[in-house]
């Protein structure tokens, strides 16, 4: 059924007679009742009777004006909506895929320069592979995603390293370790209790404790960074957290560059198939740039 029959059907509802219904759409009277007629004959029923020098609706009329009338302002809403689409994609709407740590240092300086230069963007939370599907299929443009020494990203997807992030030591400021300098060998706390992340961080984390010849007490497991700098300043154990991490310190915590650590590369994803646009690109790139300015856990590629 075509919207301009309810319209039409509306505006002979409300004018009570066709040629008020005409003058209304700008339409001749003729073309009106060929709109109606039209609509009852794919109804089935008759909707207005003849009354005077107009008409009026019939019981079946009467129970269609409310439809009408709601189906006329959802289509409206809709044609607002598509429109609306429209004009934030010519207004160069991007969305990124990007994980939690990345977003709130790395990617929200990127957004300041981009929304500065008249870009809106759209940041989804997603880690890797799940960042990947989203590029994959278009939902995302790019996605800010990170790898390990011994991962490989998949062959259908570019990418740009933007930086090499280092794990970062993270102790009670009373620690005994916590006042000298220099990088520290985690052989020197193998007697600690050790608060780890994600499985991903976690097996990074036991790698490298394995390679210094011990096997960390694990007290407490959590993807949330806040609470992991919580339970380490009240003296709950020690943590290796990616050096991204660290720029979100919080009050009671030392943090120490360590010997032998973990280490990722952060980098710029998108797909061979659509290529990633260069102000997000570039503005990725001047962000991490400044990062490692004042992170000594992580350095330009």
């Amino acid at each position: 059924m075509e919207s301009k029959l309810l319209e039409c059907f509306v505006a002979v509802t409300q004018a009570g007679s066709f040629s008020g219904a005409a003058r209304r759409l700008g339409i001749t009277q003729p073309a009106v009742s060929m709109q109606i007629k039209s609509l009852e004959q794919q109804l089935g029923v008759r909707l207005f009777l003849r009354e005077g020098g107009g008409v009026r609706p019939t019981a079946a009329g009467v129970e269609l004006l409310g439809h009408a009338e709601s189906l006329l302002a959802a289509w409206q809403h809709t044609r607002e909506d598509v429109r609306d689409a429209e004009a934030r994609a010519s207004a160069a709407w991007l969305r990124l895929a990007s994980f939690p740590t990345a977003s709130a240092r790395l990617v929200a300086g990127a957004v300041t320069e981009l929304v500065a230069a008249g870009t809106s963007i759209e940041v989804v939370d997603a880690e890797p592979p799940h960042n990947y599907d989203l590029v994959r299929t278009g939902h995302c443009v790019a996605a800010v995603s990170f790898t390990y020494p011994d991962e490989e990203l998949p062959t259908d997807l570019e990418s740009l390293a933007l930086a090499r992030e280092e794990f970062v030591l993270l102790l009670p400021e009373r620690h005994a370790l916590a006042g000298e300098t220099g990088p520290v060998q985690l052989s020197e706390l193998a007697e600690e209790p050790w608060i780890v992340g994600c499985p991903t961080c976690r097996h990074e984390v036991l790698q490298s404790t394995a390679a210094q010849g011990f096997t960390p007490d694990l007290v407490c497991s959590t993807d949330d960074v806040g609470m992991t700098f919580r339970l380490v300043a009240a003296g709950t154990g020690v943590a290796l957290r990616p050096a991204l991490n660290a720029l979100t310190c919080t009050d009671g915590v030392t943090i120490r560059p360590v010997i032998g650590g973990p280490e990722r590369t952060l980098s710029l994803v998108w797909s061979k198939d659509r290529p990633v646009p260069e102000k997000l690109r570039d503005a990725l790139v001047t962000s991490a740039a400044e990062l490692a300015q004042v992170s000594d856990g992580l350095s330009v590629v």
